[in-house]
């Protein structure tokens, strides 16, 4: 992160230094639209308070949606049910989100002014000065975001996934085989026809013991489970004790 944020600070005041160096009226035409802008509306401070509150709220909206979109990739990401490349997530989310946000923000703000003017005056008036500041701020985005780390970064499930089958000889369903990690105390159970599944197992290694009332427990050692993975041990059957072992 503080990588990030240095090579933004560099891209940022090296774009306006050479912005200003092409253009040394630059910041004087700045100051003479905000006065002319200034002149042309009203001095009533409502008018202020309530643009004011406006950008806030939409500043704030964009800040919340983007949390939201990166809590739910973040939570679906967990639950195994989405692997999340962040190169390719919209606007950088889940990394970047204030840069993004900002970026987002003046972006859609140009594009309104842009249109608003051309409706009300019948073609754009929007001032060349507004474009330059446009492009610097789309220029240091993109810019901070190549001077970053170029490696693909692949967020994974934490967790992974134990899933399975059990036969029971002679019986008319597969279903009621009590199913453990030994390691975790972790319990489930099969269904009709003998399937289960252990969501959001921590990496490691594990001994899965198969249980069922008049029938010989089963024992499989070794399963290893990584971050990410689906581990399948496959088809497992469950015995009933010959008449010698009963006898015993």
């Amino acid at each position: 992160m503080l990588i990030r944020f240095i090579s933004f600070v560099i891209f940022s005041l090296v774009g306006s230094s050479a912005l200003f160096a092409q253009d040394t009226t630059m910041p004087t035409r700045i100051i003479q639209y905000g006065a002319r802008s200034a002149s042309t509306t009203s001095s009533s401070p409502w008018v202020y308070a309530i643009g004011l509150a406006v950008f806030a709220a939409y500043i704030i909206a964009l800040f919340i949606y983007f949390w939201y979109l990166a809590k739910k990739l973040t939570l679906l990401s967990r639950e195994g049910q989405l692997e999340v490349d962040i190169t390719r997530l919209p606007m950088g989310v889940p990394e970047g989100t204030v840069r993004s946000t900002i970026a987002l923000t003046f972006i859609v703000m140009f594009i309104i002014w842009f249109f608003t003017s051309a409706f009300a005056t019948g073609q754009p008036n929007v001032p060349s000065v507004l474009g330059e500041i446009l492009m610097a701020i789309i220029g240091f985005y993109f810019g901070s975001r190549a001077a970053a780390s170029a490696s693909r970064a692949v967020v994974k499930p934490p967790y992974g996934m134990i899933r399975g089958q059990i036969e029971v000889e002679g019986a008319p369903d597969n279903s009621g085989v009590r199913v453990v990690i030994e390691e975790l105390g972790n319990v489930t159970e099969t269904d009709k026809d003998g399937f289960f599944t252990f969501k959001n197992v921590p990496p490691g290694k594990y001994t899965i013991v198969l249980e069922k009332e008049g029938y010989l427990p089963q024992r499989v050692e070794n399963v290893v489970v990584t971050e990410g993975a689906t581990i399948n041990i496959g088809k497992v059957k469950l015995t009933a004790p010959s008449l010698g072992e009963d006898e015993l």
